[in-house]
């Protein structure tokens, strides 16, 4: 979990390329359909391997239990996503704050 999150901190973080080429992409297809839904088609792809990561975990008891692992995806998907707007050198606490919020609960 803690590397699928250090990569989409890769990914996002620190004005990488990804985000750019998203916002590109999106700015290409809003009058194309067929490419509009191959976006968010992409997009979908990525959330359902976090939900599968997530998942995995979860069973490994590593993820809390109170929140679907489809609902955690989209938020941690959402959460990397903002991580583009986000000042210089903060991302690190931001995936430290995502794995905080992923754990369960402590007992």
């Amino acid at each position: 979990m803690e590397a699928a999150l250090l990569r989409l901190e890769g990914a996002f973080a620190g004005g990488g390329l990804l985000p750019r080429r998203f916002f590109r992409s999106w700015l290409r297809t809003r009058n194309d359909k067929t490419a509009t839904l191959a976006l968010a088609w992409a997009r979908e792809q990525v959330r359902r391997g976090l939900g599968e990561v997530l998942e995995r975990e979860r069973i490994q008891g590593r993820v809390r239990r109170d929140v679907t692992s489809e609902t955690l995806s989209w938020l941690v998907l959402a959460a990397s996503e903002a991580m583009a707007y986000e000042p210089l050198g903060v991302s690190r606490d931001r995936v430290s704050m995502l794995l905080e919020f992923l754990r369960p609960p402590e007992r």
